[in-house]
């Protein structure tokens, strides 16, 4: 595939499906920078949740190998009718176009916020040396800070940040937050500050990665968990805040009828996704809904949505968890 044929995709301003169907390790260790990697040997389960248009044009990448052709072959058995080949070579390593790693878009997100907003970030060193005193809350979902975390670290996950923002500010204290890198700590920290939060705010840099190669013991088992869901005594001083970022950002809101409209909606892809814990989300959703915890969600987009320049509408309970992730999508580029 040419460079050109890539760019194309994205200049055009038509939504599209750029899918990579080699194995997740070799996605990983190269691929065309906005590609959605979908394993050849998870495709029949993983392309309808990804691309839910069965009439949507899906392109795939072609490797030269067999992996294109029996790709497109099983999406045509699926019902997709419009699937294209794009020829291409194996990156190889640097070469123009291709990235390394993976949820790349985020992560390339993160790295421009924190330079953009100039959040400060500390080492794990100078936490220890000047820092200790400060709340250490781990951002990343409760099932990964219970793997390992920071010894002493509390869960306090990205989607319940603003649940517990009031107790945050009654402490006076400053929040250093981290996860297992860089990312999610710098969204976690800059919604804070967007939320208005008067606590000083600091990141930790490389999180556990960097404290486990700085020769320091992780916790295992941790279970220093926050209350779930929004509570009651502090929903209205956080809707308050979610209003108030909603005007500045200028989000905007669909009503049930509209929201029928667009799932009934042929010529469009829509991706409706619930912010809200797993837990919640089992014990009651909007019919057609998909689960993503709102902070998992803007670190990782293309675990859950396949087509660029789809529309994507998110929901909670109390409109909070739902503007605070909506507003950093729409800063990545998305309508949401």
């Amino acid at each position: 595939m040419s460079r050109g044929l890539f760019a194309s995709l994205y200049e055009a301003g038509r939504p599209f499906a750029l899918i990579d169907t080699r194995e997740r390790r070799d996605h990983v260790d190269g691929h065309w920078f906005g590609s959605t990697n979908i394993p050849l040997s998870v495709l029949t389960a993983g392309i309808t949740r990804m691309v839910p248009d069965r009439d949507f044009p899906v392109h795939l990448l072609d490797w030269q190998d067999a992996a294109s052709n029996a790709a497109a072959q099983r999406l045509s058995q699926l019902g997709y009718a419009s699937v294209t080949n794009c020829p291409t070579s194996h990156p190889g390593g640097f070469g123009e176009g291709f990235v390394k790693g993976e949820y790349v878009w985020s992560k390339a997100f993160g790295e421009v916020l924190a330079h953009r907003c100039g959040l400060p970030e500390v080492t794990p060193s100078e936490y220890l040396q000047h820092h200790r005193d400060a709340l250490l809350f781990d951002v990343r979902p409760t099932t990964e800070y219970r793997r390992f975390t920071i010894p002493g670290s509390q869960s306090l996950p990205n989607s319940l940040l603003l649940a517990n923002m009031e107790a945050l500010k009654a402490s006076g204290r400053t929040a250093l937050l981290h996860c297992a890198g860089r990312t999610r700590s710098i969204i976690g920290a800059q919604t804070l500050i967007n939320f208005g939060v008067a606590n000083e705010v600091i990141a930790l840099e490389n999180g556990t990665q960097g404290w486990a190669l700085g020769d320091r013991e992780l916790e295992y088992g941790a279970k220093r968990f926050p209350p779930n869901g929004i509570m009651a005594s502090t929903l209205e001083k956080a809707g308050a805040r979610a209003k108030s970022v909603a005007d500045r950002y200028d989000l905007s809101f669909v009503d049930h009828e509209t929201l029928a409209e667009w799932q009934d909606d042929a010529t469009r892809t829509l991706y409706l996704i619930d912010v809200r814990s797993h837990d919640e989300y089992l014990g009651g959703h909007l019919p057609g809904s998909r689960h993503a915890p709102g902070g998992q969600l803007v670190q990782a987009t293309d675990r859950w949505i396949g087509v660029r320049g789809a529309r994507i509408v998110v929901c909670d309970d109390t409109e909070v968890r739902a503007v605070c992730t909506a507003h950093w999508l729409k800063q990545m580029g998305w309508e949401v």
